[in-house]
């Protein structure tokens, strides 16, 4: 898409400078000059010119004045009513006690204990601190499968089983599949 660009001539930058010395709004001069309100703004601070009004000025102050009375006039003086004071809220019960260690986490050190420079693929992957004890040894122990992180006793410690599916979720899962397997022409 390609737009229009407004050039400025001579005669455009008179017309543009007496229209602002008379007071015009920048949107007035654009119309009338068949560009853009900010191709107007920009050549008009470019040329160190102010538009009549500045920046949220929209009426004169004589203009200003007269309004202010009218509102004065009109408005009936309010009368604030004092707002119920508010209830004390009850306070909670106090939050139990939660064992920051579950499932036995951190595991205590053992003698395969290693640091990260003796850290290697094929070793237990598992750090032996928490937030209440800071260290950096991590298990070490072999790893039962290449490619896991952790050893058998760690991985039971970081996975959680998945609950069994019911055959109802299941037969769903496989109803969902088939639809999506005609949607997209595998029966054709």
């Amino acid at each position: 898409m390609t737009e229009a660009v407004f050039i400025w001539s001579e005669a455009t930058v008179a017309r543009l400078k007496a229209m602002v010395e008379d007071g015009g709004s920048a949107s007035d001069i654009s119309n009338i000059l068949g560009c853009s309100r900010n191709s107007v703004i920009g050549k008009v601070h470019r040329l160190g010119l102010a538009f009549a009004r500045g920046w949220g000025q929209h009426e004169t102050p004589a203009a200003k004045q007269k309004r202010d009375r009218a509102i004065a006039v009109k408005a009936p003086p309010r009368i604030l009513a004092k707002a119920p004071a508010p209830k004390p809220k009850p306070k909670a019960p106090p939050a139990p006690e939660v064992d920051p260690t579950p499932k036995r986490w951190p595991k205590p050190e053992g003698p395969e204990a290693v640091d990260i420079t003796a850290l290697r693929a094929g070793l237990c992957h598992m750090p032996l601190w928490s937030d209440l004890r800071k260290g950096g040894l991590y298990c070490g122990k072999p790893v039962a499968i290449e490619g896991l992180s952790w050893c058998d006793a760690c991985r039971q410690l970081v996975y959680e089983a998945r609950p069994i599916r019911s055959q109802e979720e299941a037969q769903a899962r496989a109803q969902r599949q088939v639809r999506q397997l005609a949607r997209s022409g595998a029966f054709a």
